[in-house]
């Protein structure tokens, strides 16, 4: 809402996307500076055809001393009928 007026702002819903992507690429390349932002530091097993490994490991924050490894679930996307 503006001051002046206490009217809603409509935002463009391709332009809010696209600024909700940017917000993020930039949190996670300024990890180190903003709190509450997390990034994967690390990988590991092996790859699947899509290029993506079996773990990720999961930083808190830059240079923090733990982390967590996430293991990576493959789900496959049904059809209608149930088959996939």
């Amino acid at each position: 809402m503006t001051e002046e007026t206490k009217e809603p702002v409509l935002v463009d819903p391709v332009m809010y996307e696209q600024f909700m992507k940017y917000q993020k690429i930039v949190r996670h390349a300024l990890a180190e500076s903003l709190p509450g932002t997390y990034f994967i530091c690390g990988e590991g097993g092996k790859k699947d055809d899509n290029g993506l490994p079996e773990t990720i490991q999961v930083c808190p924050a830059y240079g923090a001393d733990s982390g967590t490894i996430t293991e990576y679930v493959k789900v496959e996307r049904q059809d209608e009928e149930g088959s996939t």
